[in-house]
């Protein structure tokens, strides 16, 4: 629970830090670059736990695909979306991303939504909904 809390407000501070150009600061830098601390940092944990990569080109090859697609891309695109965006938006948008996964994981893989799950469903597309459809605020 806490590392989830912390990781939410870490990529909330992220959100935030990004919103607009920072001189010097590249968002797509800063992100690798969070990126790789959290890989370095879980190279302990994955070590005393027994986890390991056995460097053959397969592996490599889905490695490689996995850092520049799904996550470079979708940064590049997140990044490029969060400055046409009011920041109350793209704040709850964020809170998408685990929400999809959830449901596409009920949806595809046959997993049960409980019911306080599915009322935090509703919760986060109302208040998405109530942003985009309410008047702009001077």
């Amino acid at each position: 629970m806490g590392c989830a809390l912390a990781a939410g407000v870490s990529f909330s501070a992220l959100t935030l830090v990004n919103r607009r150009p920072v001189p010097g600061l590249d968002p797509l830098g800063i992100t690798a670059l969070g990126c790789l601390l959290g890989g370095v940092l879980l190279l302990p944990v994955a070590a005393a736990t027994g986890m390991g990569l056995t460097p053959t080109p397969a592996a490599l090859g889905a490695l490689l695909y996995l850092g520049v697609a799904p996550t470079a891309l979708a940064y590049l695109a997140y990044f490029g979306g969060l400055r046409r965006t009011p920041a109350t938006a793209a704040a709850l948008a964020v809170v998408l991303e685990p929400l999809t996964a959830t449901l596409l994981s009920a949806l595809l893989l046959d997993e049960t939504l409980t019911p306080v799950g599915l009322l935090g469903a509703a919760l986060l597309f109302a208040a998405i909904l109530l942003e985009y459809v309410r008047p702009a605020r001077r």
